[in-house]
């Protein structure tokens, strides 16, 4: 399966990520999130945390993306 990065910004638009993310892990794709602080406005990020995504906050925003292998930093 394919390797998802979603990427949601502080737009109404971000309300339709956690749906995005449940069709995309349901159908077996491995999905990261990256949001911007704007975004998390607009949904709940609890969900996404250990649930095989790595949600982490866009560069200049809340410290910017951890580094390939370290996992994220989880959104704000």
């Amino acid at each position: 399966m394919a390797n998802v990065l979603i990427g949601a910004t502080g737009s109404v638009a971000a309300v339709r990520v956690p749906a995005l993310f449940d069709a995309l892990t349901a159908a077996g794709h491995t999905v990261k999130i990256v949001a911007t602080d704007a975004a998390t406005y607009f949904f709940d990020t609890a969900p996404f945390r250990g649930l095989g995504s790595r949600p982490s906050p866009l560069a200049g925003e809340g410290g910017g993306a951890s580094p390939p292998g370290e996992g994220g930093a989880g959104l704000r």
